[in-house]
């Protein structure tokens, strides 16, 4: 049984692999060999930014693929004094921002899809494309790629997004828990103007947009 692999784990398999669609399989029959959690790969440069402190001036941005170790990093190296002034992940591919230690973090949604699992499957585009990239249907896709493009200035820190919609129904109509995710899913990188100071709070910011 495979286990519940993440972004940067690698595995040994002894046995045959297919492509379908594109997509890296194991054909019936593989065996796990090793297995090792994708930590370990990042762990050096976890181990660098921490050793280099009294290095990071003031005003640093962090980006980093994790947000649970995002989180962590930051809340060291500010423990001392304000370093990092905002922080982005994409793990979950959601919109949405929260306050750790009074630094805006920015979850950056995907520029074409949330992964919502098998068990909401539902044909989007058609039964042949669905059969041919087949964990398609495991996704609720955007029909416009989303980005953000972010600047920092003397004002504070203002994103400028882009909006798109689902392609066929939203996770949501499909039954999809609310509270499986941190924020609410949405097609949408919404425009923001943060500030540079440290913010109050420590949990999400509710922005109230009903789109």
């Amino acid at each position: 049984v495979l286990p519940d692999l993440k972004v940067n784990d690698t595995i040994k398999v002894k046995g045959k692999l297919k492509n379908f669609g594109g997509t890296r399989e194991f054909d019936q029959g593989c065996l796990l060999l090793a297995y090792t959690e994708g930590e370990a790969v990042v762990e050096e440069e976890y181990t660098w930014v921490k050793s280099s402190w009294s290095e990071i001036g003031a005003d640093e941005v962090f980006a980093i693929h994790d947000r649970q170790k995002l989180w962590d990093l930051v809340r060291e190296c500010n423990q001392d004094k304000r370093r990092v002034i905002f922080a982005l992940n994409g793990h979950n591919h959601i919109d949405g921002v929260s306050v750790r230690s009074g630094v805006p973090f920015m979850s950056v949604n995907s520029a074409s899809n949330v992964w919502i699992g098998h068990e909401y499957d539902c044909v989007r585009y058609s039964e042949t494309i669905s059969k041919l990239y087949h964990h398609i249907t495991a996704t609720a896709p955007y029909w416009d790629a989303l980005f953000a493009m972010i600047t920092i200035d003397d004002k504070g820190i203002h994103v400028k997004g882009r909006r798109s919609s689902f392609v066929g129904p939203s996770p949501y109509e499909l039954g999809f828990p609310k509270e499986k995710f941190y924020h609410i899913s949405r097609p949408v990188v919404r425009d923001r103007d943060l500030p540079l100071t440290a913010m109050a709070g420590d949990g999400v910011i509710d922005y109230d947009d009903p789109s």
